[in-house]
């Protein structure tokens, strides 16, 4: 399958920007895909600011999806989208959904655990809305760390929560019987349960 398959109506529309439209019109040029890339990444750099649309061509011409034989923009080379992801993060700090594909990126690259967690969860501190969300790669990778920990109460306290308190309950339960240390444990108990807002 092509890009222009995976990139769909991305900066097409109306009510696009022409900013997405344009580097839209770069990444489906018919130059090479050397010449793509760095018409691409100059057009990015040379931005003020990034319209959201933007954001998300960028996101979907370098990384389509996890599992498809189609691999957008570097193929497999991780270790060069990485490198695109950390030159627009240094642009555009506050454009917290390259933090997570640059988390991706990196585990692809095999890159360190010590180094993608930092990257993931400022990304997910950032992410207010919580729109983004960790991959299953990384959920595996991280699990598998010294990270665990500090990663599991970043989800409670953002991403698992409103929540029923009874299911606040199990998740309290689960990670007390997970996490031993005193430590740990008293850390678990100073989470707050946020309860759901029930108005319309």
């Amino acid at each position: 399958m092509s890009l222009q398959y995976y990139l769909g109506n991305l900066g097409t529309g109306q009510n696009n920007s022409e900013q997405a439209k344009h580097l839209r019109n770069i990444i489906l040029s018919n130059k090479s895909e050397t010449d793509i890339i760095s018409a691409f990444k100059q057009f990015v750099l040379s931005q003020d600011d990034l319209d959201h649309d933007t954001v998300s061509v960028i996101n979907r011409a370098l990384m389509t999806h996890h599992g498809s034989e189609y691999l957008g923009l570097c193929g497999d080379n991780f270790l060069l989208k990485s490198d695109i992801y950390k030159q627009f993060i240094d642009k555009f700090p506050n454009a917290y959904s390259f933090k997570f594909y640059l988390a991706d990126c990196c585990l692809l690259a095999d890159k360190p655990v010590e180094e993608i967690y930092p990257i993931l969860k400022e990304g997910m501190l950032q992410d207010r809305d919580n729109i983004e969300y960790p991959s299953s790669d990384l959920f595996y990778l991280i699990h598998s760390s010294d990270f665990s920990f500090d990663f599991d109460m970043l989800l409670l306290s953002k991403y698992y929560q409103p929540c029923s308190k009874i299911t606040f309950d199990e998740w309290i339960r689960e990670f007390k019987e997970k996490y031993t240390t005193k430590e740990q444990q008293k850390q678990i108990e100073n989470i707050k349960w946020t309860e759901p807002n029930t108005e319309d």
